[in-house]
């Protein structure tokens, strides 16, 4: 006969023996288990990328657009300008949007846009009971989403402090943990469109949160990207610094998460399902303008167009940030993220002190670039350019980041090569001009078609952000 009382007895003591033994120490993370398997280092080739998308971000500074606009008899709810974070928050988005749509009475809805926030917009108002139709010129690959990174990242260049307030920080909280709720449930589905993946971050200082990056406004002045990551700290594990010894990155401080991470050719392959199984539609339609609503049979629309919105409505709080993404052959074994911040980006110049350039900036820092970008063909029309703004400083001609990035080229290694000789004669006044950009990089015609500007000039204007590591992605 088992002694239920011996067996419980006898268990409390060993388990106080060897807590006695290892204070602070979990039983579960003793010998008994078996060291974690050793990652598969990733193959990060040239030749192995089969891909380059760039993808045009839809970033509004006073966040996504949600709100009634009546256009003759129609009902328009807009939903779009989620900027980097339209997967992330799509479903807590539709959650907003929706009630207003069927706030009108109607319970058929016609959805434009079969891109992120389209889809989850169209699902949750079947749930809410309405009947959908999805009018959309593209549908999965032929849409910015597929060229999506696809991390949860919600708060990803999702709007400006100083265009946003505390209404909108309590709703985008509300937006990302009703999100991150639904994303439970596509975990374990065939194919994972949802899955937990590790991340590691490394560096070669120690990690430090960094301090708010001002941004240069296109209309002029600066302000900063919300940060809104403490807020939902508590729906993801926090970052967790690794020993030397237990990771095979070359790197003297590393740090390693687990996150969210989308399949994306799956996660729309299981959303225009799940859509169509419950009786959705796609339309194809092209729109050109407000105007075009009418060709919509449904009366309540919900306006899901993200950066197209920029040209069917002529709205221009709606501006282009680039995002661009190369793409590795599929490799057996990696299924964990890595990041390394290399530091800031910088431009290098070589020049002389007594130049009037070094010399202007010793007296005002701030300065501007144009990168003219030289066409094969149309070489009659203005070449696309680039814009950089930013901060120059004065570095000795032996600085290790501007020799470092001298030498990576054949020409640079030539100038080197004279100024190493121009030292031994005696010339002391060589210097490297260092220039540090803002964040946000202007340009224009890069990646734009020529026919599509000559119907509207300022289409072909364009940001690119440069990305800032934050703790977690």
């Amino acid at each position: 006969m088992i002694d239920r009382r011996k067996i419980l007895r006898d268990g409390l003591a060993g388990a106080a023996g060897l807590a006695a033994l290892r204070p602070g120490r979990l039983l579960a993370q003793g010998s008994a288990f078996a060291p974690p398997a050793a990652l598969t280092p990733i193959i990060a080739r040239s030749d192995r990328v089969f891909r380059v998308t760039v993808c045009l971000r839809p970033f509004r500074a006073a966040g996504p657009r949600i709100e009634m606009e009546q256009f003759g008899a129609k009902h328009v709810v807009h939903h779009y300008g989620h900027g980097g974070s339209g997967i992330s928050l799509s479903w807590g988005s539709a959650a907003e949007a929706v009630p207003l749509a069927l706030a009108t009475g109607a319970r058929e809805i016609a959805v434009i846009g079969a891109g992120a926030i389209g889809m989850t917009t169209a699902i949750t108002a079947q749930r809410m009971g309405a009947k959908v139709t999805v009018y959309t010129k593209a549908r999965y690959p032929d849409i910015r989403s597929a060229r999506a990174t696809g991390s949860w990242s919600p708060h990803s260049r999702v709007a400006m402090e100083g265009a946003t307030n505390a209404a909108f920080r309590e709703k985008w909280e509300r937006m990302a943990r009703r999100s991150f709720a639904i994303y439970q449930s596509f975990l374990g589905l065939p194919g994972n469109p949802v899955e937990w993946v590790d991340r590691y971050s490394l560096s070669d200082t120690p990690f430090e949160k960094r301090p708010h990056t001002p941004i240069t406004m296109p209309n002029g002045g600066t302000d900063y990207f919300v940060d809104y990551e403490e807020l939902v700290k508590d729906l993801t594990p926090l970052q967790q610094a690794v020993p030397a010894g237990m990771h095979p990155f070359r790197a003297p401080f590393v740090r390693q998460t687990t996150t969210l991470m989308y399949n994306v050719a799956d996660y729309f392959h299981q959303l225009e399902s799940d859509f169509q199984l419950a009786g959705g539609r796609f339309v194809p339609l092209d729109l050109h303008g407000p105007e075009d609503f009418s060709k919509i049979r449904e009366k309540t629309i919900v306006n899901c167009t993200g950066f197209g919105a920029r040209d069917l409505l002529g709205d221009q709080s709606v501006i282009p940030v680039r995002g661009q993404i190369a793409w590795l052959l599929p490799q057996a074994g990696v299924n964990y993220g890595v990041s390394r911040p290399e530091g800031e980006l910088a431009i290098y110049v070589m020049t002389r002190r007594h130049l009037r350039k070094a010399r202007n900036i010793t007296q005002n820092p701030n300065v501007s670039l144009v990168v003219p970008l030289p066409r094969r063909l149309l070489w009659f029309l203005p070449p696309a350019t680039i814009q950089l703004y930013g901060r120059a400083e004065i570095v000795d001609w032996t600085d290790e980041g501007g020799t470092d990035v001298f030498r990576r080229f054949w020409m640079g290694r030539r100038i080197l090569s004279g100024y190493r000789g121009f030292h031994r004669r005696g010339e002391t006044r060589i210097c490297f001009l260092k220039i540090t950009p803002d964040p946000v990089i202007h340009t224009y015609l890069v990646g734009a078609s020529i026919w599509r500007v000559r119907k509207r000039l300022e289409s072909g204007t364009a940001i690119v952000v440069i990305p800032r590591e934050t703790p977690g992605g």
